[in-house]
């Protein structure tokens, strides 16, 4: 939880939100996406994200559940770059 949290920090304009669960919630809303796409976005890069939007939060909020450490590795490896690439394309 915490690599996660520290990670996500480390990704401009992503933050991450404390937590005492199994899963991390996140701002991603700087991609200017709605949760949904950026789940789906997310699912064809082969990582599951839960969209937060439907919860009462704002367009982009997600969160991921903890895994072992090569899964976040994994998750944070496909989401840094996801990230760049969205803030590429808007350039």
């Amino acid at each position: 939880r915490n690599y996660l949290i520290q990670e996500l920090g480390k990704i401009p304009g992503i933050k991450a939100y404390p937590s005492q669960g199994n899963f991390v919630l996140f701002d991603a809303s700087v991609l200017g996406k709605k949760s949904e796409e950026i789940k789906n976005d997310i699912i064809a890069r082969g990582i599951f994200i839960r969209p937060m939007e439907g919860h009462g939060t704002r367009p982009g909020f997600m969160r991921v559940t903890v895994g072992v450490p090569e899964q976040n590795q994994k998750f944070i490896a496909i989401f840094t770059q996801y990230v760049e690439d969205v803030m590429n394309q808007k350039a």
